[in-house]
Protein backbone atom coordinates (compact mmCIF):
# COMPACT_ATOMS: atom_id res chain seq x y z
CA UNK A 1 0.00 0.00 0.00
CA UNK A 2 3.00 2.52 0.79
CA UNK A 3 4.11 1.85 -2.78
CA UNK A 4 0.77 2.69 -4.12
CA UNK A 5 0.25 5.72 -1.82
CA UNK A 6 4.01 7.33 -2.64
CA UNK A 7 2.73 6.76 -6.82
CA UNK A 8 -0.56 8.34 -6.21
CA UNK A 9 0.97 11.13 -4.15
CA UNK A 10 -2.19 12.16 -1.88
CA UNK A 11 -4.88 9.77 -2.24
CA UNK A 12 -7.99 9.92 0.08
CA UNK A 13 -8.66 6.60 0.50
CA UNK A 14 -7.19 2.79 -0.71
CA UNK A 15 -8.76 -0.21 0.44
CA UNK A 16 -7.34 -3.65 -0.07
CA UNK A 17 -10.20 -6.37 -1.26
CA UNK A 18 -10.35 -9.11 -3.24
CA UNK A 19 -9.82 -12.70 -1.69
CA UNK A 20 -6.30 -12.08 -0.71
CA UNK A 21 -7.85 -9.48 1.61
CA UNK A 22 -10.12 -12.38 2.68
CA UNK A 23 -6.70 -14.35 3.71
CA UNK A 24 -8.98 -17.32 1.28
CA UNK A 25 -7.81 -19.48 -1.44
CA UNK A 26 -7.11 -17.20 -4.32
CA UNK A 27 -5.29 -16.78 -7.89
CA UNK A 28 -2.41 -14.56 -5.97
CA UNK A 29 -3.99 -11.14 -7.20
CA UNK A 30 -4.28 -8.45 -4.63
CA UNK A 31 -6.75 -6.56 -5.64
CA UNK A 32 -7.06 -2.95 -4.54
CA UNK A 33 -9.55 -0.37 -4.36
CA UNK A 34 -8.25 3.24 -4.67
CA UNK A 35 -11.22 6.07 -4.13
CA UNK A 36 -10.39 9.40 -5.31
CA UNK A 37 -13.07 12.53 -5.94
CA UNK A 38 -14.05 12.70 -9.55
CA UNK A 39 -12.03 15.41 -11.11
CA UNK A 40 -8.78 13.50 -9.78
CA UNK A 41 -9.71 10.68 -11.75
CA UNK A 42 -7.24 10.95 -14.67
CA UNK A 43 -4.17 11.98 -12.76
CA UNK A 44 -4.53 8.98 -10.56
CA UNK A 45 -4.49 6.89 -13.70
CA UNK A 46 -1.66 8.86 -15.16
CA UNK A 47 0.26 8.49 -12.35
CA UNK A 48 -0.33 4.67 -11.95
CA UNK A 49 0.63 4.38 -15.40
CA UNK A 50 3.53 6.13 -14.86
CA UNK A 51 4.81 3.80 -12.04
CA UNK A 52 4.11 0.84 -14.52
CA UNK A 53 0.83 -0.44 -14.44
CA UNK A 54 -1.34 -1.51 -17.19
CA UNK A 55 -4.58 0.17 -18.06
CA UNK A 56 -6.47 -2.75 -17.90
CA UNK A 57 -10.18 -1.21 -18.61
CA UNK A 58 -11.84 1.82 -17.93
CA UNK A 59 -16.23 1.44 -17.76
CA UNK A 60 -19.18 4.01 -16.67
CA UNK A 61 -21.06 1.98 -13.67
CA UNK A 62 -24.77 1.80 -13.92
CA UNK A 63 -24.66 5.31 -11.52
CA UNK A 64 -22.89 7.04 -14.19
CA UNK A 65 -19.77 6.93 -12.47
CA UNK A 66 -16.00 5.82 -13.25
CA UNK A 67 -14.48 2.64 -13.04
CA UNK A 68 -10.97 1.80 -14.27
CA UNK A 69 -8.81 -0.73 -13.39
CA UNK A 70 -4.82 -1.47 -14.00
CA UNK A 71 -2.42 -4.42 -13.42
CA UNK A 72 1.09 -4.93 -12.44
CA UNK A 73 2.32 -7.26 -14.24
CA UNK A 74 5.32 -10.01 -13.53
CA UNK A 75 6.11 -12.78 -15.81
CA UNK A 76 3.02 -11.91 -18.15
CA UNK A 77 0.93 -12.93 -15.09
CA UNK A 78 -1.12 -10.26 -12.85
CA UNK A 79 0.02 -9.83 -9.56
CA UNK A 80 -2.15 -6.56 -8.86
CA UNK A 81 -4.79 -5.16 -10.08
CA UNK A 82 -5.91 -1.36 -8.97
CA UNK A 83 -9.34 -0.58 -9.53
CA UNK A 84 -10.05 3.06 -9.66
CA UNK A 85 -13.10 4.35 -8.23
CA UNK A 86 -15.01 7.18 -7.30
CA UNK A 87 -14.39 7.93 -3.14
CA UNK A 88 -17.82 7.19 -1.34
CA UNK A 89 -19.55 6.42 -4.99
CA UNK A 90 -21.91 3.48 -5.59
CA UNK A 91 -19.46 1.28 -6.62
CA UNK A 92 -16.68 2.13 -3.88
CA UNK A 93 -19.50 0.84 -1.11
CA UNK A 94 -20.17 -2.54 -3.44
CA UNK A 95 -17.08 -3.78 -2.99
CA UNK A 96 -16.46 -2.84 0.37
CA UNK A 97 -19.91 -4.54 1.54
CA UNK A 98 -19.26 -7.19 -0.40
CA UNK A 99 -15.78 -7.50 1.39
CA UNK A 100 -17.66 -6.59 5.23
CA UNK A 101 -20.11 -8.91 4.90
CA UNK A 102 -17.72 -11.76 4.00
CA UNK A 103 -15.69 -11.12 6.32
CA UNK A 104 -18.48 -11.02 9.17
CA UNK A 105 -20.22 -13.98 7.91
CA UNK A 106 -17.89 -17.20 8.22
CA UNK A 107 -20.79 -19.07 6.19
CA UNK A 108 -20.79 -16.52 3.44
CA UNK A 109 -17.25 -17.01 3.34
CA UNK A 110 -17.17 -20.50 2.76
CA UNK A 111 -19.84 -20.46 0.54
CA UNK A 112 -18.39 -17.98 -1.60
CA UNK A 113 -14.73 -20.47 -1.43
CA UNK A 114 -17.23 -22.90 -2.80
CA UNK A 115 -18.16 -20.97 -5.66
CA UNK A 116 -14.79 -19.70 -6.87
CA UNK A 117 -13.46 -23.49 -6.85
CA UNK A 118 -15.86 -24.64 -9.10
CA UNK A 119 -15.64 -22.06 -11.25
CA UNK A 120 -12.08 -22.19 -11.41
CA UNK A 121 -12.66 -26.59 -12.11
CA UNK A 122 -13.89 -25.14 -15.31
CA UNK A 123 -12.12 -21.95 -16.87
CA UNK A 124 -9.00 -20.11 -16.49
CA UNK A 125 -10.63 -16.97 -18.91
CA UNK A 126 -10.07 -13.94 -16.27
CA UNK A 127 -13.67 -12.13 -17.72
CA UNK A 128 -15.76 -15.41 -17.93
CA UNK A 129 -14.66 -16.25 -14.01
CA UNK A 130 -15.57 -12.97 -12.96
CA UNK A 131 -18.86 -12.69 -14.59
CA UNK A 132 -19.92 -16.56 -13.28
CA UNK A 133 -19.27 -14.96 -9.96
CA UNK A 134 -21.11 -11.53 -10.07
CA UNK A 135 -24.70 -13.23 -8.64
CA UNK A 136 -23.27 -13.98 -5.85
CA UNK A 137 -21.73 -10.71 -5.62
CA UNK A 138 -25.10 -9.15 -6.85
CA UNK A 139 -27.32 -11.13 -4.13
CA UNK A 140 -24.93 -9.42 -1.08
CA UNK A 141 -24.27 -6.36 -2.16
CA UNK A 142 -27.96 -5.86 -2.58
CA UNK A 143 -29.00 -7.11 1.01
Amino acid sequence: MAVLRASLGHVPEIEHIGSTALAIESKDVVDVLVGVEPEQHDSAITRLRQAGYQLDGIRRTAEGERHSWLARMVDQQRVTVVHVVDLAGAEWRRRTRFRDALRADRALLEAYVALKREIARSTDDWSEYTARKADFVQRIVAS
